[in-house]
């Protein structure tokens, strides 16, 4: 198995919560994770660094957190290809 093979199943193979986490940390309208909120500072700075979801992103989430994972590691392999040629 190459380099990116493996990059890319561990993407595709990323624990559910794991990709909802981070799905919850980056976009509005998500779950507040405190822990992080306090890093970055009062909940109003934390809603400003926070984005709207793009909806390619809620697209993909409508099948469930292992959709955008998978979605996301074939993504990698295209783009892969793609420097590669």
């Amino acid at each position: 198995m190459s380099g990116i093979e493996e990059v890319a199943d561990a993407i595709a193979n990323t624990p559910e919560s794991i990709v909802d986490y981070h799905v919850d940390i980056c976009f509005r309208d998500r779950p507040v994770r405190p822990h992080v909120q306090v890093t970055i500072g009062t909940p109003s700075e934390y809603d400003a660094w926070r984005r709207p979801m793009p909806h390619a992103v809620a697209a993909l989430l409508e099948r469930g957190p292992r959709h955008a994972a998978e979605q996301a590691a074939a993504a990698v392999r295209v783009w892969f290809d793609t420097i590669r040629r």
